[in-house]
């Protein structure tokens, strides 16, 4: 009974383990881009097995993202943040390579189901370009000042892999024009995250705060670049005012984080941006299809915050 009862705590030990490297929290974000890219393209939730092949390549290519980033950065969370999975031994650097690449190929693999399932190319080349964008972010661009940009790059391209279940994606602007605003989101809030490790590093904090404002300076103006949609003018009154109040949290969280200094600030304010995510493309759909539609997108925040309790987001 002794030796069961030790069995089974380890298990879960190790559980929760890959918990915290996979960051199962953030994974629904990336599939609220997904639905989003599919949503605003398609107006409607069919065909619906394409859309599953989709969101199952963005939770896999994001899930091998998180893992990868800790398998490379392995080394200085040695020296810095000694109480993650593979610096606390719980899990093996070869481990989380292995592991890392296998989610890579399923990810790619579902990107090219969804491809023969639409006869398009298009989903399997976005899908690719992600992977890519991936493994050199976490090898290679995380450590430089291109950094955030590349992971601007990532969530653009996550976007059109949703968006890329259209018959023709260089014909849909609405989608280009949404994936921007999620890229530069990501870039304010990647700049934003690094000031938690640099801790002198007020101006990047500061331009990552603008930055993230600015993206929904530019959702805000979404109903006046994209006339086709203003069939919807009768809830633009309630869209806006949705959006504003977005604003608003993000505002006195970026305030509350920059007068209150210190890393429990610091993630409060990051896993509400991440959480955020799911907000824009809730907000993104309810103005192409109708708010039915972005209220399921936005139940996505439920498991996102479950699981962000058991692991943090960051």
């Amino acid at each position: 009974m002794h030796q069961s009862t030790t069995n089974n705590a380890a298990d879960r030990y190790r559980l929760l383990a890959w918990w915290q490297l996979l960051r199962i929290g953030n994974i629904f974000t990336a599939v609220s881009n997904v639905a989003a890219g599919v949503l605003i393209v398609r107006q409607t939730w069919q065909p619906l097995a394409p859309l599953i092949a989709l969101a199952a390549a963005s939770a896999f290519l994001y899930a091998a993202g998180m893992v990868l980033n800790d398998a490379f950065d392995a080394d200085l969370d040695f020296r810095e943040r000694p109480e993650r999975p593979i610096p606390s031994g719980r899990i093996s650097k070869a481990k989380a390579y292995r592991v890392g690449f296998g989610l890579l190929m399923l990810g790619v693999g579902c990107s090219m189901v969804a491809s023969w399932q639409l006869q398009t190319r298009a989903c399997a080349a976005v899908g690719v370009l992600l992977a890519v964008t991936i493994v050199s972010y976490d090898a290679w661009w995380k450590k430089t000042e291109f950094g955030p940009s590349v992971m601007g790059v990532c969530r653009y391209l996550n976007v059109l892999l949703g968006a890329s279940i259209a018959t023709d994606l260089l014909a849909e602007p609405v989608a280009w024009i949404y994936a921007a605003v999620v890229g530069m989101y990501t870039i304010g809030l990647t700049l934003f995250a690094r000031a938690e490790n640099e801790k002198t590093n007020t101006q990047g904090q500061s331009l990552g705060g603008l930055l993230t404002l600015a993206a929904l300076g530019f959702m805000g103006g979404l109903p006046w670049v994209v006339s086709d949609y203003f069939g919807v003018q009768s809830i633009l009154p309630i869209w806006y005012g949705c959006l504003a109040m977005f604003g608003l949290v993000v505002t006195f969280s970026l305030l509350h984080a920059t007068w209150n200094p210190g890393p429990s600030a610091f993630r409060q304010h990051v896993t509400k941006l991440l959480l955020g995510f799911v907000f824009l493309d809730a907000l993104a759909v309810a103005f192409v299809v109708g708010w039915s539609s972005g209220l399921i997108i936005l139940t996505l925040i439920i498991p996102s915050w479950v699981a962000s309790r058991w692991a943090p987001m960051t």
